[in-house]
């Protein structure tokens, strides 16, 4: 079936316009501290009329009413992302933080995807970060973590036809939501609570001590699982007043769940946590991996006390299985055994439905059920062993895709890693650089762990692992989907 570009087009021309709105917070943020009007003309309000514009022309020159199928839909969303990852990179280069594009592109790109790294060396430097692009950053990661293609969908909703099959292709959510009968209903209700919990998130960390304007910053990029800070040493800068470490942990938490689930249990239904089985794996992975990684932090011995280790692993297990990445030690320098623990969340990720990365915790659901099934089959080989998920049967092409997706990520896992070897990285480097892009964690380990950034990376690792971010939001299919000549054959 031919591809419906004007569709495709069009639906690009909403977005670009809707994102061209963006531009206004961190123009109030630098009118706000002061930055003159002219660097901020030039690194936002120039951006901002060529995005607007560009998404303007390409909608009053596609204006056939015609519907987004599953293919189209997949596309919109790839080229959405990578797009706007390109055009959000102009701030850096024209504010003069990030001279280099490959640099650019990958702090946006980490930023859109809710990745989190950064090759920004000195944040606190304000001659060379302004506050502008500290809040640019974080609204990266506000508007990256539902995803702009859900925000975006409120009005696509009414414009353009397949919303629904937009909203499937940018959700990692299979089955079906019967929250609201609409999908436009459907998008609001997740904004809502998605801002709600943002507002609540504000006020906590303002009265807990921190400043303003570092509280909006962090929130921002919390709930979305992004882990973007204002500070080089991110939350660890706050590691004197514990209450912020804690209301972070219990928001990047709520982040790695499922929104849905947010729903279900705001409007009374409580026991849909304990029938839900993502949750519940959800809950014993966190739990299993506090444990070990406080039993290796605890016989260390020496570095920390045990109320520190506790706090240390439970916060550090948390930001990394939501792919949040905010760090309150350097666990780089932990025991081997930690350091393997958090490796493995990186690959595993948060739940379907959630802002967090990573391969997510349903999959694994799904293929422990399906390995359950097989070893049973040897036993009763007649036997029909339907797969169910919280009570509903899972189709075959379910499973299958379940299959081809672990296998898919591991061999672009494997891939990536070789790649980034062969610029000067250690095995352990690339690897964990491999599970934090493709995962959308942030920092690594060894050179580039939580303490340290990306600025010394080589360009054209730069740019990997910009493509590996933007693989990882989008779930593999959708970037494969664009990346093949076939999707575009008429």
């Amino acid at each position: 079936m031919p591809m419906r570009y004007r569709a495709v087009f069009k639906a690009l021309g909403f977005l670009l316009v809707i994102f061209s709105l963006s531009f206004a917070l961190p123009v109030a943020a630098g009118l706000w501290f002061g930055e003159s009007a002219g660097s901020l003309l030039q690194s936002y309000i120039l951006p901002a009329f060529l995005s607007g514009v560009a998404g303007l022309m390409l909608v009053l020159f596609n204006r056939e009413e015609e519907g987004l199928r599953d293919r189209d839909a997949f596309l919109t969303v790839a080229m959405a992302w990578l797009l706007i990852s390109v055009l959000g990179a102009a701030p850096f280069m024209l504010s003069g933080t990030i001279r280099d594009f490959p640099g650019a592109l990958f702090e946006s790109t980490s930023g859109f995807t809710t990745t989190g790294a950064s090759v920004i060396p000195d944040l606190e430097n304000a001659s060379l970060v302004p506050r502008s692009i500290l809040m640019w950053r974080a609204l990266t990661q506000l508007m990256g973590g539902m995803g702009i293609i859900v925000l975006s969908m409120v009005v696509l909703s009414r414009v353009v036809g397949g919303s629904t099959q937009l909203f499937r292709a940018e959700s990692s959510v299979h089955r079906t939501i019967r929250m609201r009968p609409t999908i436009r209903q459907i998008a609001l209700t997740l904004w809502a609570i998605y801002l709600g919990f943002t507002a609540l998130e504000i006020l906590l960390l303002w009265l807990a001590g921190m400043g303003p304007f570092d509280a909006v910053c962090h929130s921002f990029t919390t709930l979305a699982t992004g882990g973007f800070s204002t500070r080089n040493a991110g939350i660890a800068a706050y590691n004197a007043v514990p209450a912020i470490g804690t209301i972070v942990t219990v928001f990047m938490f709520l982040g790695g769940m499922n929104f849905v689930l947010h729903f279900q249990w705001m409007t009374g239904k409580l026991r849909s946590l304990r029938r839900e089985p993502e949750f519940i794996l959800y809950m014993l992975i966190l739990t299993g991996a506090c444990v070990v990684v406080f039993a290796a932090l605890a016989l260390q011995g020496g570095a920390h006390d045990l109320r520190e280790s506790a706090g240390h692993a439970v916060f550090q297990v948390v930001s990394v299985m939501t792919t949040t990445g905010f760090s309150t030690a350097d666990f780089a320098a932990w025991p081997s055994t930690a350091q393997l623990v958090l490796l493995v969340l990186m690959l595993v990720g948060g739940c379907s439905g959630s802002t967090a990365g990573g391969m997510k915790v349903v999959r694994f659901v799904l293929l422990a059920k399906m390995l359950r099934r097989e070893i049973q089959r040897v036993i009763h080989p007649r036997a029909i062993m339907p797969i169910t998920l919280g009570g509903r049967s899972v189709s075959q092409e379910v499973q299958s895709n379940v299959v081809s997706f672990f296998f898919i990520y591991l061999a672009i896992f494997c891939l990536l890693a070789l790649l980034l070897s062969f610029l000067d990285m250690t095995l352990t480097e690339a690897f964990s650089s491999a599970a934090s892009a493709l995962g959308n964690i942030g920092p690594a380990l060894g050179t580039y762990g939580p303490f340290s950034n990306f600025s010394a990376l080589h360009p054209a690792g730069k740019v990997l692992m910009a493509l590996a971010m933007w693989i990882g939001r989008l779930e593999v299919y959708p970037a494969l989907l664009m990346l093949s000549p076939e999707a575009y054959r008429r």
